[in-house]
């Protein structure tokens, strides 16, 4: 089915334990230590997520590339799709967790920072993931029963990204610093 040369895997492997050795080196460094022991604990609970990820996508590409049934072509068109589905999942939950949980903490501009009143913005920032998660799940339907091309994907989710930019930013400029 497929056929990963050893060069491959040594090359993902020493990779890895590069990746392992930086992150050793990031958790031990004197800048690191001297924070609190709660932001230690998330950037190394981050840090190890990432070493999972790079793990998966590594040898997830070598497997796709030197399958010799389908090539990696379509997998990879498989594994866009999929993503497609969990980003417009991930801005609905969003949605439902500022909305309806009211974590005012979810409340956050484009930057990442939270408003300085996510209280007065969290209906508008939770309508807002709500309209544009929903938007990303019909271009997912849309995609098998209309059959659209890979290349029109990127228009789509451009244009879509764009109108959510300028919502955010026009709500950014009502919030008072």
């Amino acid at each position: 089915m497929f056929d990963m040369r050893t060069d491959q895997v040594i090359i993902g492997v020493v990779g890895i334990g590069l990746y392992w050795l930086l992150i050793r080196f990031i958790l031990h460094h004197k800048n690191t230590l001297a924070k609190s022991e709660l932001e230690q604990q998330k950037l190394k609970k981050k840090l190890y997520w990432s070493i999972a990820y790079i793990f998966i996508f590594y040898f997830g590409t070598q497997l796709l590339i030197n399958s010799k049934t389908t090539g990696w072509t379509p997998w990879a068109i498989i594994l866009a799709y999929i993503v497609l589905w969990a980003l417009g999942g991930y801005f609905v939950l969003q949605s439902y967790l500022i909305g309806i949980n009211k974590d005012t903490t979810r409340v956050k501009k484009l930057n990442g920072q939270i408003f300085n009143n996510p209280q007065r913005f969290a209906r508008s920032v939770a309508i807002l993931n709500l309209i544009f998660g929903i938007s990303i799940w019909l271009l997912a339907i849309a995609i098998p029963v209309f059959k659209i091309k890979l290349a029109s994907w990127a228009p789509f989710i451009f244009l879509l990204a764009w109108l959510r930019f300028l919502v955010m930013g026009r709500l950014e400029k009502d919030d008072p610093t």
